[in-house]
């Protein structure tokens, strides 16, 4: 008999508000130093997904909430023929909410929001090349992380962190509402899809120019997209329309938990544009902000709030379409508007110094929404730190004033995959 498990709540979210132009699927890929071999990569796959079963899940509609249910199929790579997170159609993809492939020398794994997060998926990407080196022949010391292992996990890799962790009771004051905020508009690309910039710097630089104003590297990274959205788009503006940068946080680095399931949080960093900036002054401000609202007592608030709807006796017996259409259209017509581009940092990825001669560098890539047009994505492997614009409309003004302004600080790389342009 198949288990059945509880969607949670972030899940519950996505799996609401997921329509034609708002697809939360995002991308963690890799770049390797040789062609991939299609067949030992799908060998590896068959290993690697037995070690997480959260992600071995297809989903099912009930009468009030969404569920997963055990999929025993087997998980097919494909090749890289269209965009990166575009739609995964689990009727397509003998079940499953999870794509994994390649292109020439490109290894990715793309997933379904309601899933998992980011920290689920790097860890089943680790996994996956762990397993596809081993079948190509390579020697590697994987020293003992279970990550790299067949069939090791536990209980704790199914909780759902967010009802483990939130309080009996909102305590603190409720934040002011940020209002006029500056939505980035742009002519929509010719054929809908996204198209993908790369840049590929030196951490090492931007360490070293982050150390120089005494901030993260989150920050400063941050703090160059608002500068670059002033720059193009607002200094000239009269109406002293606000730039909130959203902030995904890894709630996992705050709160016990080895949960793969989803378990983050957000901060929208607030920079008010009344007056005019320069470059130090939304250092000072981002740096301010993100000290302010990434707290461990902030970030309880935002697990309460997330789940309150859900403990909700009332709201347990309203029928799911009534729920996922309410969700919806409260996305669409207020959440999705209370940013104007979304920073999501996934981190400097660690692997065995016997694997890291194979890889060039990851790449990780954030899906745009129907009010975001254009995210931005982060993480680190060795030396190289890539960021990654996602976009489905034609400007790329922002784009271009961002990388020239770190260009100024490393060297630089920059690659497209040209969809739409």
């Amino acid at each position: 008999m198949k288990h059945l498990y509880k969607l949670d709540n972030v899940a519950k979210l996505f799996v609401s508000i997921k329509n034609k132009k708002n697809i939360p699927i995002f991308r963690v890929s890799v770049v390797i130093k040789e062609e991939v071999n299609p067949q030992k990569l799908q060998d590896a796959l068959d290993i690697a997904i037995k070690r997480f079963p959260t992600l071995s899940l297809m989903i099912k509609k009930g009468l009030f909430w969404n569920y997963f249910e055990e999929n025993y199929r087997r998980l097919l790579i494909q090749e890289d023929k269209y965009y990166p997170c575009y739609n995964i159609n689990s009727k397509l993809n003998n079940g499953y909410l999870i794509r994994a492939g390649y292109y020439k020398c490109r290894i990715f794994v793309e997933i379904d929001h309601s899933l998992a997060d980011a920290t689920a998926l790097i860890s089943f990407c680790k996994s996956l090349l762990y397993h596809y080196f081993i079948l190509i022949g390579k020697k590697i010391d994987d020293k003992n992380d279970d990550v790299f292992k067949d069939n090791i996990h536990t209980i704790a890799d199914y909780d759902d962190s967010f009802l483990v962790h939130t309080k009996d009771k909102y305590e603190s004051q409720s934040e002011k509402k940020i209002k006029n905020i500056y939505l980035i508009k742009g002519k929509p690309l010719k054929f809908y899809g996204d198209n993908v910039v790369h840049g590929i710097l030196s951490l090492k630089s931007i360490k070293e120019e982050s150390k120089k104003y005494n901030i993260t590297i989150t920050s400063y990274m941050l703090s160059v997209l608002a500068y670059s959205i002033y720059e193009t788009r607002i200094k000239n503006r009269l109406d002293g329309k606000n730039i909130v940068v959203c902030v995904p946080v890894n709630l996992r680095n705050i709160f016990p938990s080895i949960s793969l399931k989803n378990f983050f949080g957000v901060a929208n960093i607030l920079i008010p544009t009344d007056k005019k900036l320069t470059f130090d002054d939304i250092i000072k401000i981002a740096d301010k902000e993100m000290k302010e609202k990434i707290t461990k007592e902030k970030l309880k608030n935002f697990i309460y709030k997330n789940t309150k709807l859900e403990n909700n006796a009332l709201a347990k017996f309203i029928p799911l379409f009534i729920k996922n259409f309410a969700v919806n259209l409260v996305f669409e017509l207020f959440e999705d508007k209370l940013k104007t581009i979304t920073i999501s940092n996934f981190g400097n990825i660690i692997l065995p110094d016997d694997m890291k001669d194979y890889i060039s560098h990851f790449e990780a890539v954030v899906y745009p929404t129907i009010n975001s047009p254009l995210n931005c994505g982060l993480c680190s492997f060795g030396d190289k730190l890539s960021v990654t614009f996602n976009r489905t409309v034609i400007e790329t003004d922002i784009i271009k004033y961002f990388f020239k302004y770190v260009s100024n600080v490393s060297e630089l790389e920059i690659y497209s995959n040209d969809y739409g342009v």
